[in-house]
């Protein structure tokens, strides 16, 4: 038996890069790209949730724990219609479009 580190040493020792392929989409499941892959643009071309939860306004959260009144949902598809007044939090779901808030966010300090 060998320590890991000594196995590491073997493997990056002996172990050489692949060269690179085209294949189809198809076939790419399981596979590394070769090189990095940068979108020219955004889709959906707005800001959104990446996870389910609250929006919220910061200056609300400066004296935490906090208790704000929920105004509404925001979901994927259906978007809140209003903004994000003091006192309040949206409900939102994974890739819905974030509600506005009254004011820009530099102005909430």
């Amino acid at each position: 038996m060998i320590f890991v580190a000594e196995a590491l040493r073997i493997i990056l020792e002996k172990a050489r890069p692949l060269g690179a392929e085209s294949i189809a989409l198809e076939a790419a499941p399981g596979r590394v790209l070769a090189e990095e892959i940068v979108a020219d643009m955004d889709l959906p071309p707005f800001d959104r949730a990446q996870m389910d939860g609250y929006a919220v306004r910061a200056a609300d959260t400066r004296a935490a724990p906090i208790v704000l009144r929920i105004a509404g949902e925001a979901a994927a598809g259906r978007a809140w219609q209003g903004s994000v007044r003091a006192g309040e939090a949206i409900r939102i779901m994974t890739g819905a479009l974030f509600p506005q808030a009254p004011t820009p966010c530099s102005k909430l300090r």
